[in-house]
């Protein structure tokens, strides 16, 4: 299954924020990618957004970086921006 232009950056930013906010802790990505169980490598993959992070894995990613899950995925700055739900 081919992925969307959609998905792709969803992912990319996804990535993005991840690596911003395990710097912001302190935290290399060999300390966070042995905190959540997965290869240093595989944790560069999903920083770089090349690889899918699985939903299963947000909370306890969420966790470690100190966020809510909301915020992790970014659905937290859209509502504020009020591009969700009714007026």
């Amino acid at each position: 299954m081919a992925v969307t232009a959609t998905e792709r950056a969803f992912y990319v930013e996804l990535g993005q924020r991840i690596a911003t906010l395990r710097k912001a802790q302190g935290l290399t990505q060999v300390q966070l990618a042995k905190a959540l169980g997965v290869a240093q490598q595989t944790l560069a993959h999903y920083e770089a957004g090349r690889l899918r992070l699985l939903a299963g894995a947000l909370p306890t990613l969420a966790d470690q970086l100190g966020v809510g899950v909301e915020d992790l995925i970014g659905a937290a700055s859209k509502r504020r921006n009020g591009k969700r739900g009714p007026k």
